[in-house]
């Protein structure tokens, strides 16, 4: 998630994910397909972390401000997660739609 969202899809390699997480590039592979299956997994992992933490905030709120305290949590939220920022600020546009569906939330 970390170089995803600070280098890019373009600038990152599933060699330096995996020297990143101190592991062989062979280790990287036996879990993810190719570079895009290891992509879409992290933004995934990284959106719905950014999902989940809005609502924990609106938990703990009455219900006239929910509204206002969703937004400032999503703020702060998106601050934590790289790879989502990146996405929700166009950087990576072919991944957009893909934080739309966030599949990790199902």
């Amino acid at each position: 998630i970390v170089r995803f969202g600070r280098d890019g899809y373009r600038a990152s390699s599933v060699a330096d994910i995996a020297r990143d997480a101190g592991v062989g590039g062979t280790v990287a592979y036996a879990h993810f397909e190719n570079k895009e299956s290891l992509f879409l997994a992290a933004l995934d992992t990284d959106a719905a972390a950014v999902i989940n933490e809005g609502v924990l905030h609106l938990l703990d709120e009455d219900r006239i401000e929910w509204q206002e305290t969703l937004v400032l949590a999503l703020i702060d939220a998106i601050e934590q997660h790289p790879l989502a920022k990146r996405v929700l600020s166009g950087l990576e546009p072919h991944a957009t739609d893909r934080v739309i569906e966030i599949p990790a939330l199902n």
